[in-house]
Protein backbone atom coordinates (compact mmCIF):
# COMPACT_ATOMS: atom_id res chain seq x y z
CA UNK A 1 0.00 0.00 0.00
CA UNK A 2 2.59 2.55 1.00
CA UNK A 3 4.91 4.38 -1.36
CA UNK A 4 8.47 5.34 -0.47
CA UNK A 5 8.30 9.14 -0.74
CA UNK A 6 11.31 11.46 -1.01
CA UNK A 7 9.57 14.86 -1.10
CA UNK A 8 8.34 15.11 2.54
CA UNK A 9 11.79 14.21 3.85
CA UNK A 10 13.44 16.86 1.70
CA UNK A 11 10.93 19.47 2.85
CA UNK A 12 11.50 18.60 6.49
CA UNK A 13 15.28 18.78 6.18
CA UNK A 14 15.62 21.88 4.05
CA UNK A 15 12.59 23.93 5.00
CA UNK A 16 12.38 25.08 1.37
CA UNK A 17 10.78 23.88 -1.85
CA UNK A 18 13.12 21.42 -3.63
CA UNK A 19 11.40 22.33 -6.92
CA UNK A 20 13.33 25.59 -7.25
CA UNK A 21 16.55 24.18 -8.66
CA UNK A 22 18.19 26.27 -11.38
CA UNK A 23 18.76 23.39 -13.80
CA UNK A 24 16.45 20.50 -14.50
CA UNK A 25 15.66 18.10 -17.32
CA UNK A 26 12.41 16.15 -17.78
CA UNK A 27 12.55 12.96 -15.73
CA UNK A 28 10.84 9.58 -15.95
CA UNK A 29 10.89 7.20 -13.03
CA UNK A 30 8.80 4.86 -10.99
CA UNK A 31 8.90 1.52 -9.24
CA UNK A 32 8.17 -2.17 -9.64
CA UNK A 33 7.01 -4.00 -6.51
CA UNK A 34 6.14 -7.48 -5.35
CA UNK A 35 4.29 -8.50 -2.20
CA UNK A 36 4.25 -11.56 0.08
CA UNK A 37 1.38 -11.94 2.54
CA UNK A 38 0.60 -14.56 5.19
CA UNK A 39 -2.76 -14.31 6.96
CA UNK A 40 -2.75 -16.37 10.14
CA UNK A 41 -6.55 -16.61 10.13
CA UNK A 42 -6.72 -17.84 6.51
CA UNK A 43 -6.83 -21.66 6.21
CA UNK A 44 -5.46 -21.63 2.65
CA UNK A 45 -2.53 -19.43 3.70
CA UNK A 46 -1.77 -21.81 6.58
CA UNK A 47 -1.78 -24.75 4.15
CA UNK A 48 0.36 -23.05 1.47
CA UNK A 49 2.50 -20.74 3.68
CA UNK A 50 1.03 -17.55 2.26
CA UNK A 51 0.92 -15.89 -1.15
CA UNK A 52 3.51 -14.11 -3.29
CA UNK A 53 2.08 -11.77 -5.94
CA UNK A 54 2.72 -8.77 -8.17
CA UNK A 55 1.98 -5.55 -6.28
CA UNK A 56 2.32 -2.66 -8.72
CA UNK A 57 4.12 -0.93 -11.55
CA UNK A 58 4.32 2.81 -10.92
CA UNK A 59 5.30 5.32 -13.61
CA UNK A 60 6.29 8.89 -12.72
CA UNK A 61 6.97 11.97 -14.78
CA UNK A 62 8.19 15.41 -13.74
CA UNK A 63 9.19 18.45 -15.75
CA UNK A 64 9.86 22.17 -15.37
CA UNK A 65 9.67 25.00 -17.82
CA UNK A 66 9.54 28.81 -18.14
CA UNK A 67 12.73 29.29 -16.11
CA UNK A 68 11.53 26.88 -13.42
CA UNK A 69 8.46 29.00 -12.77
CA UNK A 70 6.10 26.24 -13.97
CA UNK A 71 6.26 22.47 -13.70
CA UNK A 72 4.33 19.21 -13.56
CA UNK A 73 4.46 16.07 -11.42
CA UNK A 74 2.44 12.92 -12.01
CA UNK A 75 2.34 9.29 -10.91
CA UNK A 76 0.18 6.49 -12.34
CA UNK A 77 -0.06 3.01 -10.85
CA UNK A 78 -0.90 -0.32 -12.47
CA UNK A 79 -1.89 -2.93 -9.90
CA UNK A 80 -3.31 -6.43 -9.91
CA UNK A 81 -6.67 -5.96 -11.64
CA UNK A 82 -6.96 -2.17 -11.53
CA UNK A 83 -5.07 1.08 -12.08
CA UNK A 84 -5.34 4.67 -10.86
CA UNK A 85 -3.72 8.09 -10.84
CA UNK A 86 -1.81 8.54 -7.58
CA UNK A 87 -1.25 12.26 -8.18
CA UNK A 88 -1.00 14.59 -11.15
CA UNK A 89 -0.71 18.36 -10.94
CA UNK A 90 0.79 21.47 -12.47
CA UNK A 91 2.56 23.91 -10.18
CA UNK A 92 3.53 27.56 -10.31
CA UNK A 93 6.24 29.15 -8.17
CA UNK A 94 5.06 32.59 -7.16
CA UNK A 95 8.29 33.20 -5.21
CA UNK A 96 10.91 31.19 -3.31
CA UNK A 97 8.37 30.96 -0.47
CA UNK A 98 5.07 30.39 -2.31
CA UNK A 99 3.93 27.62 -4.62
CA UNK A 100 0.52 26.89 -6.18
CA UNK A 101 -0.49 23.35 -7.22
CA UNK A 102 -3.59 22.37 -9.22
CA UNK A 103 -4.84 18.94 -10.26
CA UNK A 104 -4.91 15.71 -8.25
CA UNK A 105 -3.02 16.83 -5.14
CA UNK A 106 -2.53 15.36 -1.66
CA UNK A 107 -4.78 17.27 0.70
CA UNK A 108 -2.86 19.01 3.50
CA UNK A 109 -3.99 17.25 6.65
CA UNK A 110 -2.16 15.51 9.47
CA UNK A 111 1.48 14.77 9.95
CA UNK A 112 3.57 15.97 6.98
CA UNK A 113 5.60 12.74 6.95
CA UNK A 114 2.48 10.53 7.18
CA UNK A 115 1.07 9.21 10.45
CA UNK A 116 2.88 5.86 10.14
CA UNK A 117 6.13 4.13 9.23
CA UNK A 118 4.71 0.87 7.91
CA UNK A 119 3.47 -0.29 4.51
CA UNK A 120 0.06 -0.88 6.10
CA UNK A 121 -0.36 2.78 7.16
CA UNK A 122 -2.39 3.76 10.26
CA UNK A 123 -6.13 3.82 10.96
CA UNK A 124 -6.10 7.43 9.71
CA UNK A 125 -5.55 6.07 6.18
CA UNK A 126 -8.73 3.95 6.27
CA UNK A 127 -10.98 6.84 7.33
CA UNK A 128 -9.56 9.24 4.71
CA UNK A 129 -6.94 11.27 6.57
CA UNK A 130 -3.51 9.97 5.56
CA UNK A 131 -1.81 10.32 2.17
CA UNK A 132 -5.15 11.26 0.57
CA UNK A 133 -5.23 12.91 -2.91
CA UNK A 134 -8.24 14.91 -4.10
CA UNK A 135 -9.15 17.04 -7.13
CA UNK A 136 -8.47 20.73 -6.56
CA UNK A 137 -5.63 23.11 -5.75
CA UNK A 138 -3.31 24.01 -2.89
CA UNK A 139 -1.27 27.05 -1.93
CA UNK A 140 1.93 26.33 0.02
CA UNK A 141 3.94 28.87 1.97
CA UNK A 142 7.23 27.91 3.63
CA UNK A 143 9.64 30.38 5.15
CA UNK A 144 12.05 30.01 8.04
CA UNK A 145 10.32 27.80 10.63
CA UNK A 146 6.80 28.20 9.30
CA UNK A 147 4.85 26.16 6.75
CA UNK A 148 1.26 27.00 5.89
CA UNK A 149 -0.88 25.04 3.40
CA UNK A 150 -4.34 25.90 2.13
CA UNK A 151 -6.27 23.45 -0.04
CA UNK A 152 -9.52 23.87 -1.98
CA UNK A 153 -10.93 20.65 -3.45
CA UNK A 154 -14.04 20.19 -5.58
CA UNK A 155 -14.35 16.45 -5.03
CA UNK A 156 -12.45 13.18 -4.58
CA UNK A 157 -10.06 12.14 -7.36
CA UNK A 158 -12.45 9.26 -8.16
CA UNK A 159 -16.07 9.26 -6.97
CA UNK A 160 -16.28 5.45 -7.00
CA UNK A 161 -13.56 4.61 -4.46
CA UNK A 162 -11.07 3.57 -7.12
CA UNK A 163 -8.23 5.72 -5.76
CA UNK A 164 -5.48 5.17 -3.23
CA UNK A 165 -7.09 6.34 0.01
CA UNK A 166 -10.55 6.02 1.54
CA UNK A 167 -13.21 8.40 0.16
CA UNK A 168 -16.94 8.65 0.82
CA UNK A 169 -18.78 6.75 -1.94
CA UNK A 170 -22.19 5.60 -3.17
CA UNK A 171 -23.45 2.05 -3.55
CA UNK A 172 -24.68 -0.94 -1.59
CA UNK A 173 -22.32 -1.64 1.30
CA UNK A 174 -23.24 -4.08 4.04
CA UNK A 175 -27.01 -3.80 4.61
CA UNK A 176 -27.35 -0.21 3.36
CA UNK A 177 -27.38 1.63 0.04
CA UNK A 178 -25.56 4.97 0.07
CA UNK A 179 -25.95 7.90 -2.34
CA UNK A 180 -23.05 10.05 -1.10
CA UNK A 181 -20.23 12.00 -2.73
CA UNK A 182 -17.51 14.22 -1.30
CA UNK A 183 -17.73 17.81 -2.53
CA UNK A 184 -16.64 21.41 -1.77
CA UNK A 185 -13.76 20.82 0.63
CA UNK A 186 -11.36 23.18 2.39
CA UNK A 187 -8.15 22.08 4.11
CA UNK A 188 -5.75 24.07 6.25
CA UNK A 189 -2.52 22.83 7.82
CA UNK A 190 0.09 24.75 9.78
CA UNK A 191 3.49 23.28 10.71
CA UNK A 192 6.25 24.76 12.84
CA UNK A 193 9.81 23.44 12.41
CA UNK A 194 12.21 23.40 15.35
CA UNK A 195 15.83 22.31 15.58
CA UNK A 196 18.29 22.42 18.46
CA UNK A 197 21.50 20.40 18.30
CA UNK A 198 20.56 16.76 17.74
CA UNK A 199 16.89 17.46 18.39
CA UNK A 200 14.33 18.41 15.76
CA UNK A 201 10.56 18.67 15.75
CA UNK A 202 7.63 19.44 13.46
CA UNK A 203 4.59 20.60 15.43
CA UNK A 204 1.32 21.28 13.68
CA UNK A 205 -2.45 21.30 13.46
CA UNK A 206 -4.96 20.64 10.66
CA UNK A 207 -8.53 21.51 9.77
CA UNK A 208 -10.90 20.10 7.14
CA UNK A 209 -14.37 21.37 6.23
CA UNK A 210 -16.56 19.96 3.47
CA UNK A 211 -19.94 18.77 2.23
CA UNK A 212 -21.47 15.36 1.51
CA UNK A 213 -23.81 15.49 -1.49
CA UNK A 214 -26.68 12.99 -1.69
CA UNK A 215 -27.21 12.20 -5.38
CA UNK A 216 -30.63 10.58 -4.84
CA UNK A 217 -32.28 13.38 -2.85
CA UNK A 218 -30.05 16.24 -4.06
CA UNK A 219 -29.38 17.36 -0.51
CA UNK A 220 -26.11 18.24 1.22
CA UNK A 221 -24.74 17.00 4.49
CA UNK A 222 -21.54 18.32 5.99
CA UNK A 223 -18.30 17.04 7.47
CA UNK A 224 -15.34 18.33 9.39
CA UNK A 225 -12.14 17.10 10.96
CA UNK A 226 -9.46 18.59 13.21
CA UNK A 227 -6.09 17.21 14.25
CA UNK A 228 -2.99 18.05 16.27
CA UNK A 229 0.25 16.34 15.29
CA UNK A 230 3.93 16.17 16.19
CA UNK A 231 7.01 14.59 14.61
CA UNK A 232 9.93 14.50 17.08
CA UNK A 233 13.47 13.31 16.31
CA UNK A 234 16.59 12.83 18.40
CA UNK A 235 19.68 11.41 16.70
CA UNK A 236 18.33 8.24 15.03
CA UNK A 237 15.13 8.05 17.09
CA UNK A 238 11.75 9.31 15.89
CA UNK A 239 8.39 9.69 17.61
CA UNK A 240 5.17 10.55 15.76
CA UNK A 241 2.04 11.58 17.66
CA UNK A 242 -1.39 12.56 16.36
CA UNK A 243 -4.87 13.12 17.77
CA UNK A 244 -7.74 13.49 15.27
CA UNK A 245 -11.49 14.02 15.45
CA UNK A 246 -13.79 13.60 12.45
CA UNK A 247 -17.55 13.95 11.99
CA UNK A 248 -19.39 12.86 8.81
CA UNK A 249 -22.96 14.21 8.89
CA UNK A 250 -24.65 12.75 5.82
CA UNK A 251 -28.23 13.52 4.76
CA UNK A 252 -30.33 10.91 6.57
CA UNK A 253 -32.81 10.37 3.71
CA UNK A 254 -35.75 10.99 6.02
CA UNK A 255 -34.53 8.40 8.52
CA UNK A 256 -34.55 5.64 5.93
CA UNK A 257 -31.22 4.24 7.05
CA UNK A 258 -28.71 4.26 9.90
CA UNK A 259 -26.79 7.55 9.60
CA UNK A 260 -24.37 6.56 12.38
CA UNK A 261 -22.32 4.69 9.76
CA UNK A 262 -21.16 5.72 6.31
CA UNK A 263 -19.81 3.96 3.22
CA UNK A 264 -16.19 4.37 2.14
CA UNK A 265 -14.23 3.08 -0.84
CA UNK A 266 -10.59 2.67 -1.83
CA UNK A 267 -8.55 0.54 -4.26
CA UNK A 268 -11.76 -0.88 -5.77
CA UNK A 269 -13.08 -2.04 -2.39
CA UNK A 270 -15.95 -0.80 -0.22
CA UNK A 271 -16.49 -0.89 3.54
CA UNK A 272 -18.23 1.05 6.31
CA UNK A 273 -16.96 3.20 9.17
CA UNK A 274 -18.57 4.84 12.16
CA UNK A 275 -19.59 8.34 11.12
CA UNK A 276 -17.95 10.10 14.09
CA UNK A 277 -14.80 9.15 16.00
CA UNK A 278 -11.50 10.16 17.53
CA UNK A 279 -8.34 8.56 16.16
CA UNK A 280 -5.13 8.51 18.20
CA UNK A 281 -1.78 7.34 16.85
CA UNK A 282 1.68 6.93 18.39
CA UNK A 283 4.65 5.58 16.43
CA UNK A 284 8.23 5.07 17.52
CA UNK A 285 11.16 4.25 15.24
CA UNK A 286 14.91 3.76 15.39
CA UNK A 287 17.15 3.94 12.30
CA UNK A 288 20.55 2.33 11.75
CA UNK A 289 23.24 2.48 9.11
CA UNK A 290 24.21 -1.07 8.14
CA UNK A 291 26.40 -2.74 5.51
CA UNK A 292 23.39 -3.35 3.32
CA UNK A 293 21.71 0.03 3.69
CA UNK A 294 19.61 2.18 5.99
CA UNK A 295 17.51 0.06 8.36
CA UNK A 296 14.54 1.35 10.35
CA UNK A 297 12.80 -0.59 13.14
CA UNK A 298 9.40 0.70 14.21
CA UNK A 299 6.17 0.11 16.07
CA UNK A 300 3.05 1.96 14.87
CA UNK A 301 -0.08 2.01 17.04
CA UNK A 302 -3.40 3.67 16.22
CA UNK A 303 -6.75 3.52 18.00
CA UNK A 304 -10.18 4.64 16.78
CA UNK A 305 -12.67 5.52 19.51
CA UNK A 306 -16.23 5.33 18.13
CA UNK A 307 -18.23 8.44 19.04
CA UNK A 308 -21.34 8.12 16.85
CA UNK A 309 -23.86 7.96 19.68
CA UNK A 310 -24.73 4.39 18.72
CA UNK A 311 -23.93 2.25 21.82
CA UNK A 312 -23.39 -0.84 19.64
CA UNK A 313 -20.37 0.69 17.91
CA UNK A 314 -16.99 -0.54 19.13
CA UNK A 315 -13.41 0.69 18.96
CA UNK A 316 -10.90 -0.30 16.29
CA UNK A 317 -7.21 -0.88 17.02
CA UNK A 318 -4.18 -1.47 14.84
CA UNK A 319 -0.59 -2.28 15.86
CA UNK A 320 2.13 -2.80 13.26
CA UNK A 321 5.62 -3.90 14.28
CA UNK A 322 8.08 -3.92 11.45
CA UNK A 323 11.25 -2.93 9.67
CA UNK A 324 12.11 -1.11 6.47
CA UNK A 325 15.37 -1.26 4.56
CA UNK A 326 16.66 1.13 1.92
CA UNK A 327 19.47 -0.28 -0.24
CA UNK A 328 20.54 1.57 -3.40
CA UNK A 329 17.43 1.39 -5.65
CA UNK A 330 15.56 -1.14 -3.51
CA UNK A 331 13.18 -0.54 -0.62
CA UNK A 332 11.68 -3.25 1.60
CA UNK A 333 8.92 -3.35 4.23
CA UNK A 334 8.51 -6.30 6.59
CA UNK A 335 5.45 -5.90 8.86
CA UNK A 336 3.59 -7.87 11.49
CA UNK A 337 0.01 -6.53 11.44
CA UNK A 338 -2.26 -7.04 14.45
CA UNK A 339 -5.71 -5.54 13.94
CA UNK A 340 -8.90 -5.52 15.99
CA UNK A 341 -12.34 -4.85 14.47
CA UNK A 342 -10.58 -3.56 11.34
CA UNK A 343 -11.23 -4.15 7.65
CA UNK A 344 -8.87 -6.65 5.92
CA UNK A 345 -7.11 -7.76 9.09
CA UNK A 346 -9.12 -10.82 10.19
CA UNK A 347 -11.37 -13.53 8.82
CA UNK A 348 -14.47 -12.75 10.88
CA UNK A 349 -16.18 -10.53 8.33
CA UNK A 350 -15.31 -7.25 10.03
CA UNK A 351 -15.52 -5.24 6.82
CA UNK A 352 -15.58 -1.97 8.71
CA UNK A 353 -14.01 0.31 11.33
CA UNK A 354 -15.74 1.30 14.54
CA UNK A 355 -18.91 -0.75 13.99
CA UNK A 356 -20.04 -3.79 16.03
CA UNK A 357 -17.49 -6.55 15.57
CA UNK A 358 -18.82 -9.75 14.04
CA UNK A 359 -16.36 -12.25 15.50
CA UNK A 360 -13.34 -12.33 17.77
CA UNK A 361 -12.30 -9.00 16.29
CA UNK A 362 -8.57 -9.77 16.20
CA UNK A 363 -6.44 -10.86 13.27
CA UNK A 364 -2.74 -11.30 12.51
CA UNK A 365 -0.77 -11.31 9.31
CA UNK A 366 2.76 -10.95 8.01
CA UNK A 367 3.45 -8.74 5.01
CA UNK A 368 6.65 -8.32 2.98
CA UNK A 369 6.80 -5.70 0.23
CA UNK A 370 9.89 -5.35 -2.00
CA UNK A 371 10.23 -2.51 -4.47
CA UNK A 372 12.75 -1.55 -7.16
CA UNK A 373 12.78 2.23 -7.75
CA UNK A 374 14.07 3.62 -11.01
Amino acid sequence: MKTFHYLPAVLALTGTFPLLATEFNPELGGSLRANYNFKQYNAEHRDTLGELSFNMLELKISDRFADDTWGINASYRFMNGYDYLRYGYIYYNLSPDWQLQAGIVDKPFGNINNASNSWWYSINYYVGFESDPDAGMTALYHKDQHRLELGLFKNAEYQNGRGLTADIISGEIGSQTYHNQETNQLNLRYSYFMEQGEWSAILGSSLELGQIYNTEYRENGDRYAIAAHADLSYQDWNLQLQALHYDYRQFDEGGAFDASRIGMGMVNSAFEITNRAQVYSANIARSFDTRIGRLKLYNDYSHLVADSGNPAHQDTRLNVTGASLSYEKFFLYLDHIYGHNLVWTNGDGDNHLGLPQSGSGWGRQINLNIGYYF
